[in-house]
């Protein structure tokens, strides 16, 4: 074949070509690796090429994912600036997986990218799909150890944690939390929240003293 004749025909293979013959082979060898064995050959480096990088990772994860993938996906993306992406893929993760602590790590790692509308969805997401009333404290230490909450996102953490410590029917832990966040109130509808909670705890006292503190508050 003439030298031209062959160049042309190279170049007529697109890069969506090479990508598709790629992901093709990485389907084969996921069917050949062992599972957990091919994610400990994972590339983090998207320096050498970005699209067969993300490429490889978004094919792996469809037919064998793992926590290795989601990170190195949300890795991949971040380095590129596209920080909507792993948003995305921070709640698939979420929603297929919502026991698992690693939740947190990957949160950490883009929280700082995203805008603020962006930086609550997460934190709401966060709490909405791993906070429980057995871990509630735990949860709450954690999250305000890892991220710079802004006034609302930290008003919707503490209305939360509150919530599971009544329904876990923990009063004494409940009382604590009431007049540590009374700080908070700033709006009537949050006022009134403390207000319930403290009548909730079946302690008329206490909930003379917590209306007293936010009257008080009121007035200066």
């Amino acid at each position: 074949m003439h030298k031209s004749k062959r160049y042309v025909l190279i170049n007529a293979f697109s890069v969506g070509d090479y990508l598709g013959i790629f992901v093709i082979t990485l389907i084969v060898a996921v069917l050949l690796f062992p599972k957990g064995k091919l994610e400990d050959l994972l590339p983090l480096s998207t320096d050498v090429n970005i699209d067969l990088s993300l490429a490889y990772y978004q094919g792996l994860l469809k037919v064998n994912p793992s926590d290795q993938i989601y990170l190195a996906l949300i890795q991949s993306y971040i380095r590129l600036g596209k920080v909507k992406k792993p948003s995305d893929l921070f709640e698939e993760f979420q929603r297929k997986y919502p026991e698992n602590p690693e939740a947190f790590e990957y949160a950490k790692l883009f929280y700082n990218e995203l805008s603020p509308e962006g930086r609550s969805k997460l934190i709401k997401t966060l709490i909405d799909t791993q906070l429980t009333e057995k871990n509630y404290l735990q949860f709450r230490e954690s999250i305000l150890k890892n991220f710079p909450l802004s006034y609302q996102e930290r008003v919707y953490l503490e209305k939360e944690i509150m919530k599971r410590a009544l329904w876990a029917k923990d009063y004494d832990i409940l009382k604590s939390l009431i007049l540590e966040n009374l700080y908070l109130s700033r709006s009537l509808e949050y006022k009134i929240f403390l207000l319930e909670l403290a009548l909730a705890t079946g302690d008329p006292r206490f909930a003379r003293d917590v209306a007293k503190s936010i009257h008080l508050g009121d007035k200066q």
